[in-house]
């Protein structure tokens, strides 16, 4: 009988699962390259291994004198590391095998090994079909912020930490102008950012960005190669980026002494917004019709009928992670967003051109939407919405009596709950010689609702 066959029928006279071999695997992260960085615990398990999987910059970097013979393999996907892991593991008869998969820094700091943990369940079920019993063990390892903070005195406790490592500048141009966008705006409000980054086009970026932003007095600390023998740290003001030359492994440490403290509500005042002749949702209303929205920090939001984009720009204020489509069809308007959005230093608001709801038809799946202009048809919008996410989050404005007619109208046609209508009357006090009048706004509508989810056949 094959070892497979002895386990099967061993199972059938227990009635109890029979694992005759199994296999350990060690998710190990192996600090930042220098061998004396490297922990006891991981140092063993890498000697004691059966193969080696990770990085071929990992692999490389074990020390010689170690004098590994094992079988090593260079891939750093979770599917090419427990495909070959699958192969090794079948092969072997040894009772015990002992893999070790190898990350850079710590394993639980932005690191691949997130990705393994989670597709590790339905590997272990693979591997229990074939008789071969899994386990898998962490061992922790020193990240490139404990070192840096380490190095340079500054404490990480109270820091903001992020980070741009493995986000290609050439592939992907959009997506690192709009992570680095997120990095500044942290670093407007925040006294501490401690950063990684992809190497030295990441930080040549960031420099260009904070000096944009006028933000002069933020100190970069930057920790170049750190362990490595051409380890070197300095501090440099923005603008000093640009003539960086070394190519390598930069962290990065923001500290900025003027650092303000945003607001935890929306509420901007009407005047910081650049207005033109574009009709604009005055302060009153888009504060409460963002309240209404009930915005999470991961939220993808649309404003349909931006105008000057007072309400996207208080949607991608509210958090760096929400993401914003202001779509809008004036070109005028258009522009307007724009330098809004640019004088608030948003890169998480897109602006979309054209009309809706065909300029909403190949964006991404709202969570929640604003509708502050409709064009005669906010049915085939709130239709489109529909069918992106059944369970979508909307708020309407309106200031005409047939548009909230038509509102009450479409409440028969889609499954709605939590429906609220408000009627907002605001009133601004003018000074007239030594008396100060109340001078009233028009009324503003303010429909609230969720979708309730698919229709009943």
């Amino acid at each position: 009988m094959s070892l497979q066959e002895v386990g099967k029928a061993l199972e059938t006279l227990t009635g109890t699962p029979i694992f005759l071999r199994k296999i350990e695997v060690v998710l190990a992260g192996i600090g930042m390259g220098d061998e004396g960085l490297v922990t006891a615990e991981v140092r063993e398990a890498v000697k004691n291994a059966d193969c080696l999987i990770g990085a071929k910059r990992l692999l490389s970097s074990l020390p010689k004198q170690w004098n590994l013979r094992t079988e090593q393999k260079s891939c750093y996907q979770a599917s090419e590391m427990f495909s070959h892991l699958s192969c090794l593991g079948k092969a072997s008869q040894k009772a015990k095998f002992l893999a070790v998969l190898l990350f850079s820094g710590d394993i639980g700091f932005y690191s691949g090994a997130k990705k393994v943990r989670e597709a590790y369940d339905g590997w272990r079920k693979e591997m229990e079909a074939e008789g071969i019993q899994t386990q898998i063990r962490c061992c922790p390892g020193i990240s490139s912020v404990s070192y840096l903070s380490a190095k340079t005195g500054i404490s990480y406790q109270d820091a903001a930490i992020l980070s741009l490592h493995g986000i290609s500048s050439g592939a992907y141009p959009e997506k690192i102008q709009e992570e680095i966008g997120k990095v500044v705006a942290k670093a407007e409000r925040e006294p501490k950012v401690f950063l990684i980054t992809s190497g030295l086009s990441d930080v040549k970026a960031l420099g260009d960005a904070l000096e944009k932003r006028g933000f002069h007095q933020v100190r970069m600390t930057l920790g170049y190669q750190l362990s490595y023998p051409e380890e070197r740290i300095v501090t440099l003001a923005p603008e000093e980026c640009r003539a960086l030359k070394e190519e390598g492994l930069y962290t990065c440490i923001l500290e900025n002494p003027d650092c303000q403290s945003r607001p935890l509500s929306p509420g901007l005042p009407d005047a910081a917004f650049c207005r033109g002749r574009v009709p604009m949702t005055k302060e009153e209303v888009r504060e409460i019709s963002l309240c209404k929205l009930r915005i999470t920090k991961d939220s993808l939001c649309y404003d349909v009928g931006s105008g000057t984009g007072s309400i996207a720009v208080e949607m991608g204020r509210l958090s760096e992670e929400v993401k914003v489509y202001a779509i809008e069809r004036n070109e005028e308007a258009l522009a307007l967003i724009r330098k809004n959005c640019e004088a608030f230093g948003l890169h998480n608001v897109a602006v979309v051109e054209g009309e809706a709801p065909e300029a909403m038809e190949n964006l991404p799946t709202p969570t929640h939407a604003f509708i502050g202009g409709s064009g005669g048809r906010l049915k085939e919008i709130l239709d489109v919405l529909y069918k992106k996410n059944p369970v979508c989050r909307v708020v309407i404005n309106a200031v005409t009596l047939e548009t909230i007619a038509e509102i009450q109208e479409l409440q028969k046609v889609f499954p709605l709950e939590e429906e609220e209508i408000v009627s907002v009357s605001v009133s601004r006090a003018k000074k007239m010689g030594r008396y100060h009048l109340m001078q009233a706004e028009n009324p503003v509508y303010i429909m609230s609702f969720q979708f309730a989810g698919r229709r009943q056949p």
